[in-house]
């Protein structure tokens, strides 16, 4: 019995595990199925960051525009040497990812002090749900200083790297009009 290309989408659409298979077997299924691989959070850590970008440059005009949800755990510390490569990889990456509305920058957040992969975040328009987390309150300040989107949601952490507490107002300003929820520890308020 042969189905016809809409039957299996559909069937597609209600698979959690084999969609990756299901597209591997024709042009239209692997193109129909990049939507549900994409639909959730995707997560880019040091064992996966590369095959992830080599998938999503196949046809990044597609793929790209399925990306919603973001979380980066890359341990990329611009000053290591090598990690240059990681760095142009990661901020072209993001630069591509312009329908974002949700980045979760994890606990290594050493990249953000690179002024590609700065830029490139802060340029994310649909960026409505942004999390930084502990010891990247100074690299935080200057981005959350020249992000373009009117942030919903923030979850901040206003330690720095020394264990100093900071005044998160000034910050906070920017985004009095477009803040919904506002998770924050470690702030003073002067």
């Amino acid at each position: 019995m042969v189905l016809n290309y809409d039957v299996l989408i559909v069937i597609m659409a209600v698979m959690d595990s084999d969609v990756g298979c299901m597209m591997r077997t024709c042009r239209t299924l692997n193109r129909a199925g990049v939507p549900y691989l994409l639909s959730g959070t995707v997560t880019a850590m040091e064992s996966n960051f590369a095959s992830l970008c080599l998938f999503m440059d196949r046809d990044p005009a597609h793929r790209f525009r399925y990306l919603r949800r973001l979380l980066l755990h890359l341990p990329i510390i611009p000053e290591i040497d090598g990690s240059d490569e990681d760095l142009l990889r990661l901020s072209t990456f993001l630069e591509h990812a312009r329908f974002l509305e949700t980045l979760d920058l994890g606990c290594f957040q050493d990249f953000l002090s690179d002024g590609r992969v700065l830029r490139a975040i802060t340029s994310l328009t649909n960026l409505h749900d942004i999390s930084l987390h502990p010891n990247t309150f100074d690299e935080a300040r200057v981005m959350l200083q020249e992000l373009q989107s009117p942030l919903k949601k923030l979850v901040l952490d206003c330690i720095d790297d020394f264990g100093e507490l900071h005044d998160a107002l000034p910050l906070l300003e920017r985004f009095k009009s477009s803040l919904l929820a506002l998770d924050i520890s470690g702030a003073i308020f002067l």
